[in-house]
C-alpha cells in the first residue's frame, strides 16, 4: 500500500506541474514537435511496376496544446524504407518527399518497381517520428518487347508442313515476369519473320497467337 501511495502522489506531482506549465504559456517540449500522420492517396495501395505511389502527410494539432506546431522551426527530412532496404532499390526508385508550401499538399511519392507485397517504414530523420503501418502491393506492369526472351519449344529442326511452336516468357521494362491474369499482349501483339542464311524471306503458313498457357506460350 505504502508502494501504491507513492507513485499515485508522484502521479499527481507530474499532472500538477504539466497544467501549470501550460496555464503559463510553458508547454512540455514534446507539444513544440509537430503530430504527423502518414496514408495512401486515394487509399490506393496496390500499383502496377512503374507507377508512381504517393502517401499523403498530414499535420495534426498538438496533443498538449490543440495547435498546430509552427512548422517554421523544423526542418523536415523524411527517408523510406521496404523490407528493410532504405531508399532506392530494387524494390522501389525515384524517391522524393515534398514538404514545401502549405502543410496540406505535403507528400511522399516513390515508383515501385520489383512485383509483391511489401512493408514500408517512413522516418523523419530530425526528429525521430517513425511509422511502420503502411503496405502496398505490386503487380508486374506491361509487357516490354526488348526484355522479353524466346525460345523454341521442343526441337528447332522440324518438318516442312508440320507446326514449330515457340515459347515466349514475357516480362515488363522492370524484369518482372508477367503472369495470366496481368495485361498482356493481344493476337495482334506479336510479328515474326523468317529468312535463309543467305538473307532470302521464308513464306510461312498459319502464323497465330496460342494465347495463355502454363509457361505462357505463343
Amino acid at each position: 500500500m505504502r508502494y501504491y501511495c507513492l507513485i499515485q502522489c508522484a502521479l499527481l506531482w507530474i499532472l500538477t506541474i504539466t497544467v501549470s506549465q501550460a496555464a503559463n504559456g510553458h508547454l512540455p517540449a514534446k507539444a513544440l514537435l509537430p503530430n504527423l500522420t502518414f496514408s495512401w492517396l486515394d487509399d490506393k495501395s496496390a500499383f502496377l511496376a512503374g507507377d508512381v505511389a504517393t502517401i499523403k502527410v498530414k499535420l495534426l494539432q498538438s496533443l498538449f496544446s490543440g495547435k498546430m506546431v509552427d512548422l517554421s522551426q523544423h526542418s523536415m527530412a523524411f527517408s523510406v524504407s521496404v523490407n528493410g532496404k532504405k531508399g532506392n532499390s530494387s524494390f522501389i526508385s525515384g524517391i522524393c518527399s515534398n514538404t514545401e508550401g502549405d502543410p496540406t499538399g505535403w507528400n511522399i511519392t516513390f515508383i515501385p518497381i520489383m512485383a509483391g507485397d511489401f512493408g514500408l517504414v517512413i522516418e523523419e530523420i530530425h526528429l525521430g517520428i517513425v511509422d511502420s503501418s503502411l503496405h502496398f502491393s505490386v503487380t508486374p506492369g506491361h509487357i516490354y518487347p526488348s526484355g522479353c526472351t524466346a525460345s523454341w519449344l521442343g526441337y528447332n529442326a522440324v518438318l516442312a508442313g508440320t507446326k514449330a511452336s515457340i515459347l515466349v516468357l514475357p516480362i515488363d521494362a522492370f524484369g518482372n515476369n508477367l503472369e495470366k491474369g496481368v495485361p498482356g499482349p493481344s493476337d495482334q501483339y506479336f510479328n515474326l519473320s523468317v529468312s535463309y542464311e543467305n538473307g532470302l524471306s521464308v513464306h510461312l503458313g498459319d502464323f497465330k497467337y496460342q494465347g495463355w498457357k502454363p509457361h505462357t506460350f505463343f
